[in-house]
């Protein structure tokens, strides 16, 4: 049980047309991701919640994040995951 709280999982909010990427993808661990739809961590908060999607593959969220930046014609910027401190 604890591995699995610990699995990164990547949420992809909706865009708008002055979205970055780091805007629109989010990485976290199932963990954080529970404790931020619980309403008990606001970090993650977001008012997007309902369009929102959760990926277990980076690849595959990071694909959704641009196509839902093209379709809001946003320009792509620049992505750090939440564990990137620099």
């Amino acid at each position: 049980m604890a591995n699995i709280i610990k699995k990164k999982v990547w949420v992809v909010f909706p865009a708008t047309e002055k979205s970055e990427l780091g805007d629109v993808l989010y990485e976290t661990t199932i963990y954080e991701l529970a404790l931020v739809t619980a309403g008990m961590f606001s970090r993650g908060a977001h008012k997007d919640w309902d369009d929102a999607a959760v990926y277990t593959s980076k690849r595959e969220a990071e694909a959704d994040a641009k196509r839902r930046m093209e379709k809001a014609g946003a320009s792509m910027g620049p992505y750090r995951s939440a564990y990137d401190r620099s």
